[in-house]
């Protein structure tokens, strides 16, 4: 028999060599196929046939001998060859399915033709697979009860109370059975549906109660093949309602962890509406002692949620009803402050959230404060630091007037409060630093010099370096971006008279240090004032061509006689001329303006200066020009069709819809500058208007 079957290998594969090892052949040069669907496998498989064909390898897939003794290792160095081709030709999934088959074979095991059937059975058709053959009753049995928890999936997914109450009739299923793929019960599937007005989450318990009165005390035991109980359902979906109602009947669902380890309050950020556990934890602390609780709940992390969710007023009713006391060892509750602290105060929407924020803060300081006489020594300087890169100014104002010591914490690159301020062009810190409640503490402009760091660099010389990327990316355009930085560099110089002159161990000044780090940036600058500036040109060339043309080509034409406008002396017309004269002028003047900032020499002085007034003239006067000409049309349009076509009057009120458009574009710029605009000027006075 073995003899037989090493005759037969023999005349496939070649005489001269009866285990081939081509390595160099590039197998995906004859199979292009990668196989991962059925309709793909009858090409694959014959590129691959092709392949083995080619290279005498066919006997790897079409017989199942397996020499022994000294030709065993070449036969299976040849086999291990054939194997890599077979998984190198297969998609993804399709190596995973095909792997997966074999999970309780060793890898070295798996023979090539053994993966060759596998891949075969597959993505072949075969006729039993639709053909009606005996079946073992458990087989039946389970179709049965698959189809049976399908048709109560569907059931529950649309509310239909009586199919759901006949189908468990039959007993075949209950409500805490999974019936779907992730193991979800009908009870996980209900909660998605339950709203205050049908109360069906609520019906569907009742319901499961009268099976099993342990489900009405017990909800935590009932989960999904992930861990989920119903309230990590309702906490990941947002349905507060759901929430709400799961935590009043079983309030261990609160610290039930999946299998990941998670509970409801750690998932809560996934949701659509972040308060929704916080809420409904609220809610059990309302209307619930926690003493007979299994784990106490941790007030801290309340806390934390719910200053995380920026809902403020909420952290400041559980600083007042329940936290009594915070660790002054741990800085987490000033941290989440000082991560999510409103910093603009002058949108109606946000001066609320900031006035909660404020108190908040007051109500966390004088805790902490009360908890422990010694916190005088801590500086919390984390959440310190994180204010100052967020410049949250209010935040710092604070903890340094109820913790002092922190004034002077560094952070982990060894920067004090006003390097910090400086590197991160946190303008209302510095402000509040030089000229508020932190000037009682530390005078910058008279000790400047010992603001130093190791490498002699003075709190100007952190000025003069490149703003970090995500303060710049605030700013559209390089142009302005560097025209801020020179502005900050103004203003800082202004604070900092004493350090201008001042060298670091490289000798360098400040002034050196900011062309260094500001080349690039100015470069860019460069390259986007001219590429503005060019579509602008195009622009304004093309209004300039129009209104030239309207104007020798005027509405209803020239007298033949005497070669005057046909409408001269209408009050309209009069109107036309003027409107296309000054468009024809605005526009020539917003063309002279482009051009002369090709002409410019970009130095760095320019983008503060000129450059900024150039392209912003050059857009107000083509703009200018604009308005002009849509005036110039709604004329031309009263003259030509209003006398026989009065109706067409209607249309001119429709050609300043486009300017009305920009001119609202513009109310909002100008309602949103001053939120930026008037804390500096407030605080700074005159070197506020310098900046500004």
């Amino acid at each position: 028999m073995a003899l037989s079957s090493t005759s037969n290998m023999l005349n496939v594969v070649l005489e001269e060599n009866p285990y081939p090892y081509p390595s160099h052949v590039f197998a995906p040069n004859f199979v292009t196929v990668k196989l991962s669907d059925r309709d793909e496998y009858d090409m694959w498989k014959t590129q691959m046939l092709c392949l083995l064909k080619s290279h005498g390898m066919l006997a790897f897939i079409n017989n199942n001998f397996i020499p022994t003794g000294g030709d065993e290792k070449f036969w299976r160095r040849s086999d291990a060859l054939v194997k890599g081709w077979i998984l190198g030709s297969l998609s993804k999934e399709a190596s995973l399915c095909l792997l997966h088959g074999f999970v309780s074979v060793a890898d070295d095991l798996i023979t090539a033709k053994q993966m060759w059937d596998k891949l075969t059975e597959m993505y072949t058709y075969t006729p039993q697979q639709h053909a009606w053959v005996a079946v073992s009753d458990d087989h039946l049995k389970d179709e049965e009860l698959a189809a049976i928890q399908k048709q109560l999936y569907v059931a529950v997914e649309h509310q239909r109370w009586k199919e759901i109450d006949s189908i468990l009739k039959t007993k075949q299923v209950k409500l805490t059975d999974s019936i779907s793929i992730n193991g979800n019960t009908a009870l996980h599937v209900a909660v998605a549906c339950h709203t205050k007005k049908n109360r069906f989450l609520e019906r569907m318990l009742e319901l499961a109660a009268v099976a099993d009165h342990q489900i009405h005390q017990r909800l935590d035991g009932v989960r999904n093949s992930d861990g989920s109980t119903l309230l990590h359902v309702a906490a990941s979906l947002g349905n507060t309602e759901a929430a709400e109602m799961l935590v009043k009947k079983d309030r261990r669902l609160l610290f039930a962890e999946d299998n990941e380890g998670c509970t409801p309050l750690d998932i809560q950020h996934r949701s659509d509406d972040p308060k929704t556990t916080t809420k409904t934890y609220l809610c059990l602390l309302d209307h619930h002692e926690s003493a007979d609780l299994e784990q106490p709940p941790d007030q801290e992390r309340l806390l934390i949620d719910a200053i995380t969710c920026k809902d403020f007023e909420l952290a400041c009713t559980l600083v007042e009803d329940r936290c009594k006391v915070l660790n002054k060892n741990d800085d987490r509750v000033l941290m989440a402050i000082a991560q999510h602290f409103p910093l603009l105060k002058y949108f109606k929407k946000r001066a609320q959230s900031r006035m909660f924020a404020g108190e908040l803060l007051k109500k966390v300081c004088r805790l902490i404060r009360d908890s422990s006489t010694s916190c005088n020594h801590y500086d919390y300087s984390e959440p310190i630091f994180e204010a100052v890169k967020r410049d949250a100014s209010e935040f710092v104002q604070h903890v340094v007037f109820w913790f002092p010591n922190s004034i002077r914490s560094v952070d982990k690159d060894g920067h004090n409060i006003a390097q910090a301020a400086l590197k991160h062009r946190s303008l209302k810190v510095m402000a509040l630093i030089t000229h508020g409640q932190c000037a009682k503490h530390t005078n910058i402009s008279e000790n400047a010099k010992a603001s130093k760091d190791p490498f002699g660099n003075n709190l100007l010389h952190f000025a003069a370096r490149l703003a970090p990327a995500n303060k710049l990316s605030r700013i559209s355009g390089a142009a302005l971006q560097i025209r801020f930085e020179l502005q900050w560099f103004k203003l800082a110089k202004h604070l900092l008279p004493l350090c201008i002159k001042e060298e670091n161990h490289v000798g360098e000044t400040a002034e050196m240090v900011f062309s260094r780090e500001h080349k690039e940036l100015a470069s860019q600058g460069e390259r986007w004032l001219k590429e503005t500036a060019n579509s602008g040109l195009v622009t304004a060339t093309l209004l300039t061509t129009i209104t030239f043309a309207a104007a020798i080509t005027v509405p209803g034409g020239n007298d033949d006689k005497d070669g005057k406008p046909i409408f001269a002396g209408d009050l309209i017309f009069s109107l036309f001329a003027l409107s296309d004269a000054l468009s024809m002028l605005t526009s020539a003047m917003s063309l002279l303006l482009f051009m002369s900032i090709f002409t410019s020499p970009f130095e760095e002085n320019d983008f503060t200066s000129h450059l900024h007034l150039r392209i912003v003239s050059a857009y107000a006067t083509l703009f200018m020009s604009a308005v002009f000409m849509i005036a110039a049309f709604g004329a031309t349009l009263v003259l030509v069709f209003g006398k026989t076509n009065p109706e067409m009057i209607l249309i001119i009120p429709l050609t300043w819809l486009p300017i009305s458009c920009f001119l609202l574009y513009l109310n909002s710029l100008m309602q949103l500058a001053p939120s930026f605009a008037i804390p500096l000027y407030q605080r700074l006075g005159l070197v506020g208007r310098i900046l500004i």
